[in-house]
C-alpha cells in the first residue's frame, strides 16, 4: 500500500461533511442575504459563518485522517536522498560590471 492511502481515505470520508458544511453555510447565508441592506453588511454578517464553516470542515478533516494515518500500515519508505554536505557552499558571485 502507498503512503498516499490513509490521505485518499480520509479525503473520501471528508466528502458527507463538507457536503454538510456547504448546505449549512448556504442556508445560513441565504437567510443573512435576505435580512441584509447591502454587500457590504451581508460580507460583514456571514463572515463568521464562513469562519466556523471552515474550523468545522478542517476539523471534520483532521478526525479523518488521524484515525486513517494510524489504522492503515505506511508504505515503503522512499530511496534515501544522496548524500549531501553538512554545510552546503555558497553560490559564487561574479561581479556586476
Amino acid at each position: 500500500m502507498t503512503a498516499a492511502a490513509p490521505t485518499a481515505l480520509a479525503l473520501a470520508c471528508s466528502v458527507a461533511p463538507a457536503a454538510w458544511c456547504a448546505h449549512w453555510f448556504a442556508g445560513r447565508a441565504r437567510r443573512v442575504l435576505g435580512a441584509s441592506r447591502g454587500l457590504a453588511e451581508f460580507g460583514r454578517r456571514v463572515r463568521p459563518a464562513l469562519l466556523v464553516t471552515v474550523t468545522l470542515f478542517v476539523g471534520a478533516l483532521l478526525a479523518f485522517l488521524w484515525p486513517a494515518r494510524t489504522a492503515l500500515p505506511a508504505g515503503p519508505s522512499p530511496a534515501a536522498p544522496a548524500a549531501t554536505p553538512s554545510s552546503p557552499t555558497p553560490p559564487s558571485r561574479r561581479s556586476a560590471g
